[in-house]
């Protein structure tokens, strides 16, 4: 005789037979104690993991699985998403371009990109999308997502500020917290003369004409540093050695 957990043991069929005038209950059961394990091993991989995941039906695109971690990214239950397919939160794709992503997926059997999707709230979100496929349950695409929506936004910000930058006819210089140049816009090198190579590194005093007080610069540095804002003009010196007054701010 063998004695297991009820959990360890599937029962598959359970039969009434007459024998020699009694009753004898025939149950034929299956060991899924390894099965189970890895259940749980799976269950705790896909819960561990930083990312959001999800598993999704090929035939129909519905959502069959999914971490607690998609949940909190999306806004919604367990319970919602199981009910739900791609298209109620996908925002770039149709229904149609989703079928067809999908094909290029199972054909390809992975596949790495960037969309975004609609959170319970309505809010927009950008996330960068890792996806699998394997042939079981009839086919299910494994998708393991990172949310990039503040990467995206940094990023927006980051090409704006370029592009002021660039643009702009008035000269821009950055400083590190050393007072060393590590940025210089266009205008900068048309007004002085000063390539981006040769001042990047260099002290701003590069350019400095000399008619300027010691007095001058440390009111000029206590006003920045105690109020985080300083203007007023000075004179300063091309490359070819012409000075030249400026408004700075």
């Amino acid at each position: 005789m063998c004695i297991a957990t009820a959990r360890e043991f599937r029962r598959d069929a359970c039969q009434a037979h007459r024998i020699r005038g009694a009753v004898v209950i025939l149950t034929i059961c299956r060991n899924v104690a390894s099965r189970t394990q890895s259940e749980i091993e799976y269950r705790k991989i896909v819960q561990a993991t930083g990312d959001g995941f999800w598993m999704v039906n090929t035939r129909d695109a519905r959502i069959i699985d999914v971490n607690d971690m998609f949940c909190e990214m999306v806004g919604y239950s367990r319970d919602e998403l199981l009910s739900m397919r791609i298209s109620d939160l996908e925002v770039i794709e149709s229904p149609e371009e989703t079928a067809a992503h999908i094909r290029k997926i199972m054909e390809n059997g992975h596949d790495l990109f960037e969309t975004r999707h609609r959170h319970k709230d309505g809010r927009i979100l950008e996330f960068e999308v890792s996806v699998s496929y394997a042939d079981i349950r009839g086919g299910v695409i494994f998708v393991f997502q990172r949310d990039i929506s503040e990467r995206k936004r940094q990023d927006a910000e980051s090409r704006l500020s370029a592009l002021v930058l660039n643009k702009s006819t008035a000269s821009i210089v950055v400083t590190d917290a050393n007072n060393r140049i590590v940025s210089v816009n266009p205008a900068f090198t048309q007004i002085t003369g000063y390539a981006p190579s040769e001042a990047i590194g260099r002290n701003p005093n590069l350019v400095s004409s000399g008619k300027q007080s010691k007095a001058f610069y440390e009111s000029m540095w206590r006003t920045l540093m105690e109020t985080g804002h300083w203007e007023g003009e000075w004179w300063n010196r091309r490359k070819d050695g012409e000075e030249y007054a400026e408004l700075v701010n």
